[in-house]
């Protein structure tokens, strides 16, 4: 990830806005360990639909 942790003030913001935008729009936002990204899970099923490097490519793909 191209981000600081989330303990980080800025990061933490941008989770806090982004958390629920994801959610309205179905999905679940999680930092993946395993390929130390950021990725979006279907909210139903838990299936990985996609997955970027930073919350700035997270927040562009919501907005499309």
């Amino acid at each position: 990830m191209n981000e600081p942790p989330p303990t980080d003030p800025e990061t933490a913001a941008r989770l806090r806005f982004l958390t629920p935008r994801a959610r309205r729009a179905g999905y679940q936002l999680i930092a993946d360990p395993d390929e130390n990204r950021w990725a979006l899970l279907d909210a139903a099923d838990g299936v990985k639909l996609y997955s970027a490097d930073s919350l700035g490519d997270i927040e562009k793909y919501l907005s499309e």
